[in-house]
């Protein structure tokens, strides 16, 4: 058997000795060659060649070169022929010379664990999708199903007498007994809490507790009817108790404070106007207003202004800086209550009648009269409970505090 390479691929060939010298087409690249002769073998000693006698093929004359040749290219010659080491570092050039040979294999195994969390991905994105749109859409139809409680309003602009005195009857205070040890040091007597925009006071009388309440000269009366819109007077209707129930459980939380802080530490309290008007905040302002006056507030360039009285029609004054020509009436924000009107509740006011901030149309300073002495003073007339009518305003019977600064909602 002759084994060769191929002059013009250096494909390892090997034909029966019989085609030696014949010629022949490469099987892998289709050249033709000239198989070559074997070399004369050396000659061995005459004992060898008795005892290795030579070995012969018998080929088939008939045969033909190309057919050998093509029969034994299929063959793989890397068994009959180990790599030197320049053949090994050769292939190893030739191959990584290719970009094909630099690929990384993939595993099967990851590609499927790739695409599932792709595909696990896009489910999620493709939920929280619909998601959005369904609370999208629950957002729209409950705004949509709220009552229409908005529009444009009219003010009427109102003397500050117009604010009436207020009598809390002592059958609706919660703790008569405490009240009666109020009565036995301080009937008759006037404890006023200031600001700057309003002046406010609480007395103590055999028949009940006597709130008042008046705009300074910085301010104006508007009386605002806001139940002329249906949909918020429906919903008044509706929600009335669970507002006014909360309205009395502050007032009278209130009342108790201060007629214990009153008696345990007087000069503490009255000598401080700030700690003060926290009452008139707390006490006087929600017991002289409804559920309605007492949630509703007017908002005029970014300040609140509570309700300061509402009348037996349910109608809400406000006391605004002179010269307010339009505001907003809105639910105010109270710390540790919920809301009790939809969101949407928004009401444009605009005033009837504008007043000149220079000029002086009511005398403020009768409302408070200050020149009798607490020991000359006369008994002071008695309002009547939830009454809109005119009352006589009565002198002053106590000295008035100094005026603090404003506070937020004053």
């Amino acid at each position: 058997m002759i084994q060769f390479e191929c002059p013009h691929c250096q494909a390892v060939l090997r034909v029966p000795d019989s085609a030696m010298g014949q010629k022949g087409k490469c099987p892998k690249c289709g050249q033709s060659l000239l198989v070559p002769s074997l070399a004369a073998p050396p000659e061995h000693p005459a004992a060898n060649a008795v005892n290795k006698p030579k070995e012969t093929e018998t080929v088939p004359a008939t045969e033909n070169v190309d057919d050998l040749l093509s029969t034994l290219g299929q063959q793989t010659p890397a068994a009959s022929h180990p790599r030197t080491a320049e053949e090994a570092v050769g292939e190893l050039f030739t191959a990584l010379s290719h970009d094909s040979t630099h690929s990384l294999e993939v595993d099967p195994l990851l590609n499927v664990t790739a695409r599932a969390r792709v595909q696990n991905r896009a489910s999620v994105l493709t939920g929280l999708f619909f998601i959005l749109i369904a609370v999208g859409l629950g957002i729209t139809v409950y705004f949509l199903l709220q009552p229409s409680l908005q529009g444009e309003l009219m003010a009427q602009l109102l003397p500050p007498e117009s604010l009436q005195p207020k009598l809390i009857p002592v059958r609706d205070l919660e703790d008569a007994q405490q009240f009666q040890h109020y009565l036995r040091d301080h009937e008759g007597r006037r404890i006023h809490m200031n600001s700057q925009y309003l002046q406010s006071s609480l007395e103590g009388t055999d028949k009940g507790l006597v709130l008042r309440i008046a705009p300074t000269g910085v301010c104006d009366v508007y009386r605002v009817n806001v139940l002329s819109n249906q949909a918020l007077r429906e919903y008044h209707a509706e929600h009335y108790g669970n507002i006014e129930e909360t309205r009395l459980r502050e007032f009278r939380q209130a009342l108790r404070e201060f007629f214990q802080q009153i008696g345990e530490a007087e000069d503490v309290l009255l000598g401080n106007p700030a700690n003060l008007l926290q009452y008139r905040d707390r006490l006087i302002l929600p017991g002289v207003v409804d559920a309605l006056g007492y949630r509703l507030a007017a908002f005029s360039q970014g300040t609140q202004y509570p309700c300061v009285w509402q009348d037996k029609d349910d109608q809400l004054y406000f006391a605004l800086p002179r010269g307010t020509k339009q505001f907003e009436v809105r639910e105010r924000e109270i710390v540790g209550q919920p809301r009790y009107f939809p969101a949407n509740l928004r009401f444009t006011v605009s005033t009837d009648k504008v007043t000149d901030p220079k000029s002086a149309d009511w005398d403020y300073s009768s409302l408070w009269d200050k020149s009798t002495p607490a020991n000359q003073a006369a008994e002071p007339s008695e309002p009547t409970p939830e009454s809109t009518e005119p009352a006589p305003e009565t002198p002053d019977a106590s000295e008035t505090p100094p005026m603090p600064t404003p506070m937020p909602g004053s």
